[in-house]
């Protein structure tokens, strides 16, 4: 950006490219002007329908058409995308900055837990609460494709326990159990 820095090294260009104007007397030599550039980066990975444990592995298939969002740092969106049939999403073209992705959570689904593991490359980074990753900072000439969200389908059973014992008298009676929540393993003693 203009005018940042030490003055005889930030650039004087703006991102329109041009510099502000320049007043030269006859005769006068100007050394002081200069432009920075950069390149324009990518941040994404992938959306994917998990077993509940936060870990992308495989066999744990993509999930398509989920909406990406790419909010600035102070939460206002820049840019949405849908993920595509792999489930993968990209954002492109992005100047340094602070980021968060934000993942809209599908109907009949949860998200999985975040970062399970120490390995951002397979784990779950959406907040369970908001969708929302962690603010990410890009550099210049850095992509960073390891933000993914993990999306598991709520656990709804039923068990039905019959205790029919002609010997003790007890006939048609049973004790349904209806269990809905996070996935997981439940034990009733």
């Amino acid at each position: 950006m203009a005018g940042q820095g030490v003055l005889s090294q930030n650039s004087d260009i703006t991102f329109s490219g041009f510099t502000s104007i320049i007043n030269l007397e006859a005769n006068q030599v100007e050394f002081s002007i200069d432009g920075g550039f950069y390149t324009n980066d990518s941040i994404g990975n992938s959306v994917w329908i998990d077993d509940g444990d936060g870990i992308k592995e495989d066999g744990e298939p993509g999930s398509e058409d989920v909406v990406v969002e790419l909010l600035n740092g102070n939460f206002e969106v820049q840019a949405s995308t849908i993920s595509a049939a792999d489930g993968n999403y990209t954002f492109t073209n992005l100047p340094p900055g602070e980021y968060i992705v934000r993942f809209v959570l599908p109907t009949g689904y949860d998200f999985s837990p975040v970062n399970s593991t120490l390995d951002d490359t397979i784990d779950s980074d959406a907040d369970p609460e908001t969708g929302m990753t962690e603010s990410i900072f890009l550099l210049v000439g850095r992509d960073i494709m390891c933000f993914e969200a993990g999306l598991s389908a709520p656990c709804q059973y039923s068990v039905t326990i019959d205790f029919r014992d002609p010997f003790y008298g007890l006939d048609d009676r049973t004790i349904s159990v209806s269990i809905e929540g996070e996935s997981g393993h439940y034990n009733y003693l």
